[in-house]
């Protein structure tokens, strides 16, 4: 049976571009049983350019739909196309170190296990090329050039993330989202919910006046309960009897 993009079939496939959907199809047209080098990274090229031009999508219809990001709109991509997400960050990993680096260090970099693909391990490589190589053939590297190449992007280190700071509230609101999509996506209980918005607000209500605390609710058990866990907002939560809560479910 031909493979086609489609509502039923394919609905985050379906909800892409052109560029990407043909470029879907001539992925999945040339994706064989074939594993040559230059197969495989012809795939990981293919891969790489929807990669970069995916459209977050809608997983999912009416109660149950979720928007996807573009990560997760890829790996929906992938699992459409029936290759495990994986194995298309190998295909792609592949097709960028033969584009980048030359088959000594490609072979070098295997034997220790190290990914040529990470961005900080490329940033390296230009550096030290540009420092040290510039005017050399890179396919023409002795033995010990490529081991002391290879030994410098061991030791490259990824860009520590930066984190901004946020407010108390900002905090609490984004704490919420998480538990509740933790809630819908069922990685976490109510229980677990509930102990972590209990957290959460005590160290919200640290250091406030009395007349500045919010009106509290009755107790904690109407957030528990299923009706109230699709709209749960946490400036209306205030922690009561965790009992009550887990008996409210």
């Amino acid at each position: 049976m031909a493979f086609t993009i489609n509502e039923k079939n394919t609905p985050i496939l379906f909800q892409q571009p052109d560029s990407i959907r043909k470029q879907a199809l001539a992925f999945h047209e040339k994706y064989t049983s074939k594993k040559s080098v230059e197969t495989r990274v012809a795939w990981g090229q293919m891969l790489k350019e929807i990669q970069n031009s995916v459209v977050p999508a809608i997983s999912g219809k009416g109660d149950k739909a979720q928007q996807l990001n573009e990560k997760d709109t890829f790996s929906s991509i992938c699992r459409e196309l029936g290759v495990a997400r994986s194995t298309a960050y190998d295909y792609i990993n592949l097709h960028i170190s033969v584009k980048t680096y030359p088959q000594a260090i490609q072979e070098a970099a295997a034997e220790v296990g190290l990914n040529l693909a990470l961005d900080h391990v490329m940033a390296e490589y230009r550096k030290i090329v540009a420092d040290d190589f510039k005017n050399r053939d890179l396919n023409d590297l002795t033995r010990f050039e490529v081991l002391g190449i290879i030994a410098q992007l061991e030791k490259a280190e990824a860009p520590k993330e930066e984190y901004q700071p946020i407010t108390r509230d900002e905090f609490m609101k984004k704490l919420n989202n998480l538990i509740m999509r933790g809630l819908k996506s069922k990685v976490i209980t109510v229980e677990d919910g509930i102990k972590l918005l209990q957290e959460a607000w005590e160290k919200r209500m640290e250091g406030l006046p009395e007349k500045d605390r919010p009106v509290p609710m009755p107790s904690l058990a109407k957030a528990a309960t299923a009706s109230a866990v699709d709209g749960l907002a946490l400036e209306s939560f205030v922690p009561g009897d965790l009992e009550a809560a887990k008996n409210a479910k």
